[in-house]
């Protein structure tokens, strides 16, 4: 694996992030909400390269690369200063610290979720 710094600047990465909310519902789905942790939180996100339906792993932000995540999901949305990613299940814990994202090419996680997302889509515009 490559460093963490790397993988940013490579915008394979977000470093730095909060988990400022939890939504839970969406076809047994849970969005988290990510956000700058610099600056109190709402500032604009560093470049990256992360889109919707990307495949990600949510890490502690100081943790190692080969460790198992706290959670993988999908990015459901992104905006300037959020990033909202949709998960099987919210970690137990490990949310309250300073997160990172990693772009994962995993594409039988992929697909399945990627499938979730699709009829995630098509219910919110029902």
């Amino acid at each position: 694996g490559m460093a963490p710094e790397e993988a940013q600047a490579r915008g394979r990465a977000l470093l730095g992030l909060r988990c400022v909310e939890v939504a839970g519902g969406l076809l047994g789905k849970s969005v988290l909400t990510l956000e700058n942790a610099k600056a109190g939180g709402g500032g604009p996100l560093p470049a990256h390269k992360l889109t919707p339906h990307d495949v990600v792993a949510l890490r502690p932000n100081k943790g190692s690369v080969e460790g198992s995540p706290l959670g993988e999901g999908v990015v459901y949305r992104v905006s300037e200063c959020w990033v909202k990613v949709a998960v099987e299940e919210v970690p137990e814990g490990g949310l309250e610290g300073t997160l990172k994202l990693e772009k994962l090419a995993n594409e039988v996680t992929y697909q399945r979720l990627g499938l979730a997302l699709d009829k995630l889509q098509k219910a919110a515009a029902g």
